[in-house]
């Protein structure tokens, strides 16, 4: 059956109202939009926002600039570390940075102290004329940009907090724990291969029996093993290694690898030097505390036991 006129116009009424109807909403929105209870709450979100950011660039600053790696393959893979900064810290407090920072108070961190005045300062700049002139001014313009400008005042925060100084600390400590560690396997290798050469070459020792009781003497038997903090985390790497074949440009100059001729033990050994890092900067900014007990649950969390 055809449209009637009366049809058509009844449509085009209708089609009216629901335009008049959403003018009337978008207008109502928009005087919600301008007044202070509204523009208060968006102030509130952006400030938090404001706080995580700034929590954010000081420690990330202080992680990856720890890390004792070569700096071209910081540079080259500065994004992943970014990355892997946010995974370290989300995996500990997935509330957030900032959030994870004030509650290191209750644990007497006194850096924790300094971020909080310096972070609060920071929010204060950025956003105390707008609170005070909040009937006048527009929502949009509370708006928190985590743009260059920005970055720039933060990492000069943090440079008033010593973060470079606490950087190369950590950075030291790590790097020292980390060539230890070579130091001692290349030992236990070394030790292994002259017991065998001196086993092998003693007629007396010609039974299981013999060999257990030389082993015993030289306190050599085998024990329970228990690994340290890093060979907890590099054994967690050598297993858990998704990319074996990742150019690691001059990452392990320091170390004895061949950086060029990238291994996938030492991909390996590249990450868990990266994911010790973190756990040393937590401790050494008494973020998180561990005792002899803790360590070693920690290792063997890592290595999978």
């Amino acid at each position: 059956m055809p449209n009637t006129f009366e049809d058509s116009k009844k449509k085009v009424f209708n089609f009216m109202e629901y335009v008049q109807e959403n003018i009337e909403s978008e207008l109502r929105d928009e005087e919600f939009r301008n007044t202070p209870k509204y523009k208060l709450r968006v102030l509130s979100r952006e400030e938090d926002k404001a706080r995580e950011c700034c929590s954010r660039g000081i420690l990330c600053n202080i992680y990856k600039d720890a890390i004792p790696l070569g700096p071209e393959y910081k540079r080259a893979y500065d994004g992943e570390l970014d990355d892997k900064f946010d995974n370290f810290m989300a995996s500990r407090c997935p509330e957030g940075i900032d959030f994870y920072v004030r509650e290191a108070l209750k644990k007497n961190s006194p850096f924790a102290k300094r971020v909080i005045e310096a972070v609060d300062d920071f929010v204060n700049n950025e956003y105390n004329d707008k609170a005070l002139d909040i009937e006048n001014i527009d929502a949009s313009d509370l708006q928190f940009k985590s743009d260059n400008d920005t970055m720039a005042k933060i990492d000069i925060i943090g440079k008033e907090l010593g973060a470079p100084e606490i950087s190369q600390l950590i950075s030291d400590n790590v790097k020292k724990s980390a060539l230890s560690e070579i130091t001692r396997a290349k030992e236990a290798k070394e030790n292994l291969k002259s017991l065998e050469n001196e086993l092998a070459n003693d007629v007396n020792i010609n039974n299981g029996e013999k060999v257990e009781s030389a082993l015993e003497a030289r306190d050599m038997k085998p024990k329970d093993y228990i690994p340290t903090l890093f060979e907890g985390v590099m054994i967690n790497k050598v297993n858990t290694l998704t990319e074996s074949d990742k150019y690691l440009y001059d990452a392990l100059d320091d170390y004895g690898f061949d950086s060029k001729n990238a291994t996938p033990e030492a991909v390996a050994f590249t990450e868990a030097l990266i994911e010790y890092t973190g756990l040393s900067m937590l401790n050494a900014l008494k973020f998180e505390s561990y005792n002899k007990y803790d360590l070693t649950n920690l290792a063997q969390k890592y290595a999978g036991n």
